[in-house]
């Protein structure tokens, strides 16, 4: 089930999170951050968007949200997908679920553009990604 997280759900995104910082590069964290400074995040970030969560039997397998890719006023209109899985929630269609929502969430709030952060090591999330059209950035 697709639903908006609230605040109460802030213990169990991180317990999802905490293990891409510890066995990953995808999020850019080298230690996970406190339950504090995790819903300081949450809540900075629900100022424009929602986080999104996908829950089956009560439990939380994965979340999404979007974020603004830059902090100058004309990335105001743009947006950045985040989305993490449990472990054992990985390769059932939860991801594309929540990228899909998420997506026409983005559009529902006026975003103009998506902007990703998948860097050439993530090989998981480049290849997910790539099947909504989205293009290496060559320099």
């Amino acid at each position: 089930m697709l639903r908006i997280a609230a605040e109460e759900d802030v213990s169990a995104m991180l317990a999802i999170y905490r293990p891409y910082v510890l066995t990953s590069t995808a999020t850019f964290e080298y230690d996970p951050p406190s339950e504090e400074e995790f819903l300081r995040r949450y809540h900075a970030i629900t100022t424009q968007f929602p986080w999104l969560l996908w829950e089956e039997g009560g439990q939380i397998l994965g979340y999404a949200y979007a974020s603004l890719p830059f902090t100058r006023a004309a990335y105001a209109w743009c947006a950045e997908p985040t989305i993490y899985l449990k472990s054992q929630a990985r390769g059932k269609g939860i991801g594309k679920k929540l990228t899909d929502a998420l997506f026409e969430m983005c559009k529902a709030e006026g975003v103009d553009e998506i902007r990703l952060g998948v860097f050439n090591k993530n090989t998981v999330a480049y290849k997910f990604y790539e099947r909504y059209g989205f293009e290496p950035f060559e320099q």
